[in-house]
């Protein structure tokens, strides 16, 4: 039986190592696309892994990533930096999570086949953050709690 306290509710110390982790791993990998440049290119080259991809995704792919690669080019690098540092810094773990996982879903089916495996792996832990409260053990998630909405950080029982 679970006990009623405080600690019930935090997160423990090895989903925040995740955080922390997959927090870094995005924070890199956005970072290296934003001082390297990313153009359309790195949209307008998936073209043939969408047309490919399931039918619900193609039709996404193509009527919309497609269609403003600039923009989705732009997306793809401060996307990932942005909830890089949002999950490493525990603020607003909950959004942060499912816009990454979302990110990830889009790079799972567009992406090169030989990185779905590490894709699943990252979907999977930026989803546990998102659901796990990860935001509320070192992390400004637990300093939001009474000021954001608890739809929003996901810290209030």
């Amino acid at each position: 039986m679970a006990r009623a306290d405080s600690s019930a509710a935090t997160p423990g110390w090895g989903l925040v190592i995740v955080r922390l982790a997959v927090g870094m791993t995005f924070v890199q990998a956005g970072w290296a696309k934003i001082t390297q440049g990313v153009g359309p290119w790195i949209v307008e080259g998936t073209a043939s892994r969408i047309a490919s991809s399931p039918r619900y995704f193609s039709w996404w792919g193509r009527e919309i990533l497609l269609r403003w690669p600039d923009f989705f080019a732009i997306v793809i690098s401060w996307g990932a930096f942005v909830a890089g540092v949002g999950l490493f810094l525990g603020i607003l773990v909950r959004p942060m999570g499912w816009f990454a996982a979302l990110m990830l879903a889009n790079i799972y089916f567009a992406g090169p086949r030989l990185h779905q495996p590490y894709v699943l792996l990252l979907a999977a832990c930026v989803v546990a953050c998102a659901v796990g409260r990860a935001g509320r053990r070192i992390g400004f998630d637990e300093l939001l709690d009474s000021r954001l909405p608890g739809w929003l950080t996901w810290t209030r029982s």
